[in-house]
């Protein structure tokens, strides 16, 4: 619904048993379609009320430090999370896995990276959370980009910007007779396996 344009572009279950049946694939792959896109939505609403708790009540750096931690708490696929201004500068940011990234600037700049101006510039233009598959360098998997805009009164206020390992969500997300039984892929839109893991049978 909110995201899937983006997940069911990239991602679909690939067997490797000749012998599967085409119709247990099928119905496997719905189910772990639906548990990716649970997971991302209730991901999203916990951000979205991030969001809007800085947007109306501001926060500092500890206290943005402790929600932005509970949350990666419960949700270990998250790479980081960061807040920007209304001019597009970084204000604060929380490493949640602890790796570096040189396409997250220092405080007080703005964003360089073409892929993240292009989703930031979306969300703006939709005035809803917006995702996009954001490369690294070339040896890395990319990572799932997403932007929530927070309004006050009408006024844009900031950004919230965080970003999804996907062999940690797609390990996390789909059920776990799924991974027993086939090996599950994620693909870019050009079918390429951005992430994914082989069958253990």
């Amino acid at each position: 619904l909110f995201v899937m344009a983006v997940i069911t572009a990239i991602a679909y279950l690939r067997t490797q048993e000749n012998n599967s049946s085409l119709q247990a694939l099928q119905r496997d792959g719905e189910d772990a379609r639906q548990h990716l896109n649970m997971r991302l939505d209730e991901r999203q609403n916990l951000l979205q009320r991030m969001a809007r708790q800085l947007a109306l009540h501001g926060i500092s750096n500890a206290k943005f430090a402790a929600v932005a931690d509970k949350i990666a708490n419960d949700a270990p696929e998250l790479s980081d999370i960061s807040w920007f201004d209304a001019k597009g500068l970084l204000t604060d940011s929380r490493d949640t896995l602890g790796l570096p990234d040189s396409n997250l600037p220092d405080v007080g700049r703005p964003l360089v990276q073409a892929e993240a101006l292009a989703l930031r510039q979306s969300a703006l233009t939709l005035q809803q959370p917006v995702y996009a598959l954001l490369p690294r360098d070339k040896n890395s998997v990319p990572l799932l980009g997403m932007m929530a805009p927070a309004y006050h009164k009408g006024r844009l206020v900031g950004v919230l910007y965080a970003r999804y390992t996907l062999e940690t969500l797609l390990h996390r997300s789909v059920p776990p007779e799924v991974y027993t039984r086939y090996a599950v892929s994620l693909l870019d839109s050009k079918s390429r396996t951005i992430s994914g893991r082989t069958a253990t049978k």
